[in-house]
């Protein structure tokens, strides 16, 4: 097991182990988003491909207004090649979002190594601090596949199958809340309609 700070220990003792599941993960999460928010989402590369991004999304939909629009005129029928051109017209405008699209991954990318090594502290750290306790007691009995999952890292439970494990906690914290917080956070960042 890693060695603890002392106020890592004050603050896991003070609380209890949820709320301090919780706290931790949504920390974890707040850490990794000022870093980006310093080093990506306000720098200029970032803030141009965005931009680039916005621009191709509203000449794609120009396009395919126009096309379809000529595509479905019953009282102009085109010709093939008329479709042809309108078609290709269409997967042209696409593929500029497309490829608008990855280049705007591309400045995240370099951050996802941070990432990873940062959700692996936090890893650690739960499972050193709530390796083999039972966190919380589930409302129900779950039952074969599902309760190795809600028991995973306990031992000694046979007798106790409500029992909980921080593993469990943690996933769901990461499942539920980590979608929530990157929906607000993608709203604010001007990126809700970024798509392709």
């Amino acid at each position: 097991q890693f060695p603890q700070p002392n106020i890592f220990n004050i603050i896991s003792n003070m609380l209890p182990p949820i709320v301090h599941i919780i706290i931790t993960v949504l920390a974890s999460m707040g850490i990794m988003e000022l870093l980006m928010q310093l080093f990506v989402y306000t720098k200029e590369p970032y803030l141009s491909k965005l931009s680039k991004v916005k621009k191709a999304q509203l000449n794609r939909d120009r396009v395919h207004r126009n096309a379809d629009k000529l595509l479905n005129d019953k009282d102009n029928k085109l010709t093939k090649k008329q479709e042809d051109k309108q078609n290709l017209k269409k997967k042209i405008a696409s593929d500029d979002v497309s490829t608008a699209l990855a280049a705007l991954a591309q400045t995240k990318g370099r951050f996802n190594l941070i990432s990873m090594v940062l959700q692996f502290a936090t890893y650690r750290y739960l499972s050193s601090s709530y390796h083999g306790v039972v966190v919380a007691a589930s409302p129900i009995e779950p039952w074969g596949i599902f309760r190795r999952l809600t028991q995973r890292g306990l031992t000694g439970v046979e007798g106790y199958p409500k029992a909980v494990s921080w593993f469990f906690i943690y996933m769901l914290v990461n499942i539920g809340l980590k979608g929530f917080v990157n929906t607000i956070l993608t709203v604010v960042r001007g990126e809700d309609n970024v798509t392709g």
